[in-house]
């Protein structure tokens, strides 16, 4: 009779701090940063016929609009030490804090928040670059 009292009341203070365990966990949320976005763009702008996919997540509270030349941010803001080395490779013509201007031709494209999206970037001659969602995962 004793062994199973000792059996229950271990499952119970397991199961308890099982639970209370489950409350105090918090669930990470993917990181984002534009350099993802803007390594590609730069790995396929210069070298005709070349692609390349990529994962990447935006969080909820933005959204990135990329239409010919330029990427606006909105949720997001860009500072100079995010794109100083993409400035040095000339690939940034202009910035400000919500947009960039690059000297690389895109096609336009809207990303929505809470979502990772699956992209491939294709450079159709040098200075285009073409970018196509292959699938979009959430949201």
């Amino acid at each position: 009779m004793s062994d199973s009292l000792e059996y229950a009341l271990i499952f119970t203070c397991l199961t308890i701090f099982l639970a209370s365990t489950l409350m105090l966990i918090e669930i990470p949320e993917p990181t984002y940063s534009p350099t993802l976005l803007l390594s590609s763009i730069c790995a396929v702008a210069f070298k005709p016929t070349s692609t390349i996919t990529i994962r990447i997540y935006i969080p909820r509270d933005v959204t990135i609009w990329i239409d010919g030349y330029k990427i606006k941010f909105n949720g997001y803001p860009i500072n100079y030490g995010l794109i100083e080395e993409y400035l040095k490779l000339e690939l940034i013509r202009e910035y400000s804090t919500d947009k960039i201007i690059l000297n690389v031709k895109l096609n336009s494209i809207t990303l929505i928040g809470g979502r990772i999206y699956e992209l491939k970037f294709t450079s159709t001659n040098i200075g285009t670059v073409k970018i196509s969602i292959q699938r979009i995962i959430g949201g």
